[in-house]
């Protein structure tokens, strides 16, 4: 039924208007022991009216079964094009992203591993698909789903022993770890804030 209204009710996202919303992400595809979830921010302006380019920052924060905790800052930008210029919108994108992480193994009290934090500047590639919904001539909502390719190695791991879990951050380079690329389920509320150019 949503669907059905959507289709018959034209979107009025056009060429020259500027957004800016609020997101919440989930990784879906962390490895065993792993959970986490983050926020961010967004900005989007219509290039054309089946074209928009989404510049975003996400902050994410994983719990490393633990035994230590991760933070990570993300900027990034997407090519978006959707499908329909109704109400309800589905749409594709593609885009890159700058993230840096930051991996903390948790210190006990006769064990201080602050020294064994560390850092990596990471960079990598994402595209998803995901669906727009118009509540009304301002105000939107967005639910996606977006895979996220980094280059670069995985600089930790969550080792699991007759001990219990071990946080490793030393891994060598070319060391074989089990390492899963981010996906992500993505929700964002966006506001149709001015129209830049008619």
């Amino acid at each position: 039924m949503i669907g059905i209204l959507g289709y018959g009710q034209e979107n009025q996202d056009n060429a020259g208007d500027f957004q800016f919303g609020v997101r919440l992400n989930q990784n879906i595809n962390l490895p065993q022991y792993e959970e986490g979830f983050g926020i961010g921010v967004q900005a989007k302006v219509n290039v054309l009216d089946n074209l928009n380019i989404e510049i975003y920052s996400n902050i994410e924060t994983l719990d490393l079964g633990n035994v230590g905790n991760l933070k990570q800052n993300e900027f990034g930008f997407s090519a978006v094009v959707p499908f329909l210029n109704h109400k309800l919108s589905p749409f594709i994108f593609l885009g890159a992203n700058y993230s840096n992480i930051k991996v903390t193994p948790v210190s006990y009290l006769f064990s201080n591993r602050e020294s064994e934090s560390i850092a990596l500047n990471s960079f990598g590639l994402h595209a998803g698909i995901g669906a727009q919904y118009n509540l009304n001539d301002r105000l939107s909502i967005a639910l996606s789903y977006r895979f996220l390719y980094r280059f670069d190695q995985p600089i930790y791991e969550v080792q699991s022993s007759d001990f219990g879990l071990y946080l490793n951050t030393a891994v060598l380079p070319n060391t074989e770890i089990e390492s899963k690329d981010p996906m992500y389920l993505q929700f964002s509320l966006n506001y149709r804030i001015m129209k830049l150019w008619n």
